[in-house]
């Protein structure tokens, strides 16, 4: 089941827990985009196996680099690492990047990045 959570009122954060419910997610958010918002992929960096974070703030944070932003990337990317297998781990790179940058794959729930100068790593 997607782990759901509203955070600061503004940020609305997804996680897929299963290769079925990330490709679900992945393609939902490719889809379905609103006007101002914009949403963020996230997964573990280093090619482990983890479930897909997905969070979806205002644009004008996202372009701006507002408090919420950092605090909504920081919440997400914990998230992302607790739902996984590394969440016992110290500093877990976690990557993230616009949804608009994430391609799917012909394999249930496996993703490309389009461009990988616009993929960002934080470590939790």
């Amino acid at each position: 089941m997607v782990y759901t959570e509203k955070f600061n009122d503004i940020c609305s954060i997804e996680i897929g827990r299963s290769q079925l419910e990330n490709d679900k997610l992945v393609r939902f958010h490719k889809r379905n985009s609103i006007d101002g918002l914009t949403t963020i992929w996230f997964h573990l960096g280093g090619g482990d196996s983890s479930g897909h974070g997905f969070a979806t703030l205002p644009m004008t944070d996202y372009v701006k680099g507002t408090v919420l932003y950092k605090e909504c990337v920081y919440r997400t990317a914990t998230l992302v690492k607790n739902f996984s297998k590394r969440k016992d781990d110290k500093h877990v790179p976690i990557i993230y990047t616009v949804i608009s940058n994430v391609a799917l794959t012909t394999t249930r729930g496996l993703v490309t990045l389009d461009d990988s100068k616009k993929v960002y790593t934080v470590k939790i």
